[in-house]
Formats: C-alpha cells, sequence, structure tokens
C-alpha cells in the first residue's frame, strides 16, 4: 500500500488533522482538544489565537486557529472530503 494511499484512507476516517511547529500530524477522529491532551499526556490545554489587521467597531479580529498543549503549538484543519479547511471551534 502506497502512502498516499494510506493518507486517503486517513482522510475518510478522521474528522480532524493537527500539525505541530514541527510539522509532526495527529489524526483527530471528533475533539480536536481532548484527543490533544490525550495525545500528549496532559491535562490542560490553551487556545492559540492569530491576530488580524481587520478591525470591527476599533476592536483587532482575532480567529481562534489551534492549541497549546504540553508546550506545542498545534494548528487544528477540518477535513471535509479530500479538503482540508481551518477550524474554529
Amino acid at each position: 500500500m502506497s502512502k498516499i494511499t494510506r493518507i486517503l484512507e486517513k482522510i475518510h476516517t478522521y474528522k480532524y488533522i493537527a500539525i505541530d511547529q514541527y510539522g509532526n500530524i495527529v489524526w483527530i477522529r471528533e475533539n480536536p482538544r481532548k484527543e490533544l491532551m490525550e495525545h500528549c499526556g496532559v491535562k490542560w490545554a490553551e487556545k492559540m489565537y492569530f491576530d488580524t489587521k481587520e478591525y470591527i467597531d476599533n476592536k483587532k479580529l482575532t480567529y481562534h486557529i489551534g492549541y497549546v498543549v504540553a508546550k506545542k503549538w498545534f494548528h487544528v484543519y477540518g477535513i471535509e472530503g479530500n479538503r482540508f479547511f481551518k477550524v474554529v471551534k
């Protein structure tokens, strides 16, 4: 079985993918926060935000883009079909 075939099978099995700052991948079935904490063996996680240059009512917009778990930064993406999209959860 080729590497691409294995990845495509995972895409159809999992709902989310998390990628840390080192490029390591964690495949997630249901709850990104819970499963990342289990994967890292810790009981806490902080949300990670991205500041934009957009403003609404003089407030800078920020987006939740992932989690900081056990000193690792995970960007979380949802999987829909064969496409990935940013998750705000």
